[in-house]
C-alpha cells in the first residue's frame, strides 16, 4: 500500500470581538482541546476596547458525546501531524494577514493559546516570530500583558 497526499481548499471558521476600524492591536486566541471558537471566546468579552480579538477554530472537528449533540474542535491529532501542523500554520498565517489588513490603525498582534490548545510548544511561538506577533501561553502570562495603546 502507497500512502498518497493531495493539497485542497479549505473554509475554515473564526469568530470576532471588537472594532476592526478602532482596533489598535490584533489579539488571535487560541481555544483548547474539544472547544469551539464562539464559546472559547466569550471568556474574551469586555476587553475588546481597541482591539481586535479573533478566536480561530481548530480545523477538526468531531462529536464530543454518544448521542451526537455536542460538537468540539481541535487543532490535530498524532495521525499525520506533520501535514496537520503545516495547514494549521497556513490557516493561521492567511488568518493573520487578513485581520491586520482590516485593522488600518493595528500597531501590532499577539496570539494566546489555551495551555491544551496548542499542537507543539515550539510551533506557537514559531508562528509568532514568523507574523511578528507576540505570543503568550496560559492564562497568568497574557493578555494582561499586552496593550493596545
Amino acid at each position: 500500500m502507497e500512502e498518497r497526499f493531495i493539497r485542497v481548499p479549505r473554509t475554515a471558521r473564526y469568530h470576532v470581538l471588537g472594532d476592526p476600524a478602532t482596533a489598535r492591536m490584533v489579539w488571535v486566541v487560541l481555544h483548547g482541546f474539544g472547544q469551539l471558537a464562539r464559546f472559547f471566546l466569550n471568556k474574551f468579552e469586555g476587553l475588546e476596547e481597541g482591539l481586535l480579538i479573533a478566536a480561530p477554530e481548530g480545523l477538526s472537528r468531531f462529536y464530543l458525546d454518544e448521542q451526537h449533540q455536542r460538537v468540539g474542535a481541535t487543532w490535530m491529532t498524532r495521525e499525520d501531524r506533520e501535514h496537520e501542523i503545516g495547514d494549521q500554520l497556513s490557516y493561521l498565517d492567511a488568518l493573520a494577514a487578513s485581520l491586520l489588513d482590516e485593522c488600518p490603525q493595528a500597531k501590532g498582534s499577539g496570539c494566546w493559546a489555551s495551555p491544551k490548545g496548542w499542537p507543539r510548544p515550539a510551533d506557537g511561538p514559531h508562528w509568532a516570530r514568523r507574523t511578528r506577533s507576540t505570543w503568550c501561553s496560559g492564562v497568568a502570562a497574557c493578555p494582561r500583558t499586552w496593550t493596545a495603546a
